[in-house]
């Protein structure tokens, strides 16, 4: 597991407790990347320039004002007017024989056609510098933008492969320690992590020393904040149960998702998946997960040889969560799980997934992303248009908005948009807060975005403002001068994409971009859903992330499909014009002033909730969209 942290703002290095920092030094020329070797095998997929638009037809289905809304096309007919004409199939394949590419089959959607050749015979055909970078600790090939030769220039869309984006899997897991310590960035940074927590014991009452609540509020902080903000303070939640999950989002018995298939998309495949769900299944009051409702497939199939530094610990705990959720909420659902040979695979496995006849109607959970600045055009092209032919087939796709924070998979302290939500051709998807009570009431819900802060002046009567958090050691005063600083831990990365125009259906937003997330749900790990997982051991911890919120909307999906016996296809069309029109299928969040609190031996800290730099508000918004899903969403299909 990969630890990453970051510095906050201009705050001395001593107030954080991380030392002193060396004066400045004359700054060091940056060596040169090292080129890929001429002779290294290199695979690339060029996307074909369909007979006929597919984006126009993609959002024609989806427009609920639109006389073609839910007219969805069958894998055949996707193909036939939207793939490639054969005679561009077969000009593009002479030319890249001719240019010495070996050259693969044309995909099901006629649409993508796989090349493999050498360095040398990519950097000569499609004028690219392809050089060896390292990206998340991943060592990957990088390349500049492609030059399609003139020759095929009108019937090559989009080239990929050449550069190897790195997605990142957007769980979270509550690792929480006992930090004997004055600085707040070092006793946050083992509250939450992307991957394993294997140093630390397994959920049973505590959590790594700290005690941990059955139930929101079961375990509230001390009297003054107690009293400060009722039935608003919480210890660390164990995790949340199946039947607390359900109760959260209103399910009835009824409510199981038989006839439904749900895809979720990840890298790598836990050999123990299985085995860990069943196991925290009957510790969490649900029903066993019968290996024939579980299926793994594989795409691409084949290729060349994966690349190394994959955080394979966080896709497990992707992997873990998304199963073990969507099993929770529709358990007569088929799973089918998709695995990518690595992390800079993830849109070939999802093509895979457009392409594969026996997946019609699926609802497909996509836990990942890649910060939507990095991403190329002719990567972002090309999986659009695979977004866009499920959307055509009626798929249902839903994508994690993002994670900012010290915890997040990139250590960054500002909002990202991830991509592929940020794209008009899929459901973007943030986060909450929400408060589960005992006896499986819910309390409340709110935006997700836990902040610490790095000041902590606080006696016995004084208490740290929750708005910035904070350690609030009681019996002594502690002060750190650079006060008024706060740190993420994390939260949703959510706003505008500075690469995408706004698409018509995105109404009641502000601005001329694509805005995200659409939907929200339960994300916070502090106050996540237990999920179990051999990570070293078998361990059962608190899980979050907006890796945790897309599965959960993914399979409250294949619900309401279930409910209504309709396809859904692209959501995010649907919900705007139902909320424009005074019927909203979501339910609006609102900002709380809440927060969870975790002793320490001397006091305690104060994680805000919805504290962050973006916050939660009435009507749409960068933290939860809409809104989350409530007792009408399963019926609002219709």
């Amino acid at each position: 597991m990969r630890y990453r942290c970051t510095v906050v703002g201009v705050a001395s290095a001593a107030a954080l407790g991380l030392g002193a920092i060396p004066a400045a030094a004359s700054p060091a020329v940056p060596e040169p990347a090292p080129r890929v070797a001429d002779a290294t095998a290199v695979a690339a997929t060029l996307t074909l320039t369909p007979a006929r638009p597919v984006e126009p037809a993609a959002t024609a289905v989806s427009d609920p004002a639109n006389p073609d809304f839910r007219r969805f096309l069958s894998p055949v007919a996707v193909r036939d007017r939207f793939g490639a004409p054969p005679a561009r199939v077969a000009r593009v394949t002479r030319w890249a024989r001719g240019a010495g590419f070996a050259v693969g089959r044309i995909d099901a959607t006629g649409s993508r056609l796989p090349i493999t050749g050498t360095a040398a015979a990519a950097r000569r055909e499609f004028g690219v510098d392809l050089v060896e970078a390292t990206v998340s600790g991943v060592r990957v090939r990088s390349a500049s933008p492609v030059r399609v030769p003139a020759v095929v220039a009108a019937d090559v869309l989009a080239v990929t492969g050449l550069s190897q984006p790195v997605a990142e899997p957007l769980s979270l897991r509550s690792c929480l320690a006992s930090p004997n310590t004055s600085s707040v960035l070092a006793a946050a940074a083992p509250l939450v992590t992307a991957g394993g927590c294997a140093s630390l014991p397994s959920v049973v009452g505590a959590v790594g020393g700290v005690s941990c609540a059955l139930a929101w509020g079961e375990q509230p902080g001390p009297a003054p904040l107690s009293r400060a903000l009722p039935g608003r303070v919480s210890q660390p939640l164990c995790g949340y149960t199946g039947p607390q999950l359900r109760t959260l989002y209103g399910l009835a018995a009824a409510d199981t998702g038989a006839g439904q298939t749900v895809v979720i998309v990840g890298a790598f495949n836990g050999s123990s998946t299985l085995v860990d769900a069943n196991r925290t299944f009957a510790l969490t009051g649900v029903a066993p997960l019968p290996a024939g409702r579980y299926q793994v497939r594989r795409y691409p199939a084949a290729g060349t040889a994966r690349v190394t530094g994959c955080d394979r610990a966080g896709w497990a705990l992707q992997q873990a969560t998304a199963v073990q959720v969507v099993h929770t909420l529709a358990p007569a659902a088929r799973i089918v799980y998709v695995a990518a040979p690595d992390c800079t695979r993830l849109v070939d496995a999802l093509a895979g997934v457009v392409a594969d006849p026996g997946l019609v109607g699926a609802v497909v959970s996509l836990g990942w992303g890649v910060p939507a600045e990095t991403v190329a055009d002719d990567d972002r092209a090309a999986t659009d248009a695979v977004l866009a032919r499920a959307a055509l087939r009626g798929m249902s796709t839903f994508s994690a908005s993002g994670i900012y924070g010290t915890a997040a998979p990139a250590g960054t302290w500002r909002s990202t948009v991830a991509y592929p939500a940020s794209s008009p051709f899929t459901t973007a998807v943030g986060g909450t807060t929400s408060a589960v009570g005992a006896g499986e009431a819910v309390l409340w819900q709110t935006g997700w975005g836990s902040v610490v802060g790095d000041r902590h002046q606080v006696g016995r009567r004084d208490l740290a403002p929750v708005e910035l958090g904070g350690l609030v050691p009681f019996g002594r005063r502690d002060f750190i001068p650079d006060g008024r600083r706060v740190v993420v831990l994390a939260a949703v990365g959510g706003g505008p994409s500075l690469d995408v125009a706004r698409p018509a259906w995105q109404t009641g937003v502000v601005g001329g971009y694509r805005q995200v997330p659409d939907v929200a749900a339960l994300a916070d790990p502090l106050a996540g859903l237990r999920v179990g997982l051999t990570d070293g051991g078998y361990l059962v911890r608190p899980t979050g992330g907006t890796g945790l919120a897309t599965p959960i909307v993914a399979a409250l999906t294949a619900l309401a499909q279930a409910r209504t016996a309709t396809r859904a296809g692209l959501l995010a069309p649907l919900l705007y014009a139902r909320t424009a029109a005074g019927r909203p299928p979501l339910d609006d969040v609102r900002h709380i002033t809440a927060a969870v609190w975790i002793p320490q031996p001397r006091g305690g800290l104060v994680v805000a909730v919805d504290a962050a730099r973006q916050r939660t508000r009435p009507g749409w918004d960068p933290v939860t969209g809409l809104g989350t899903p409530g007792a009408g969403f399963l019926s609002a299909l219709d």
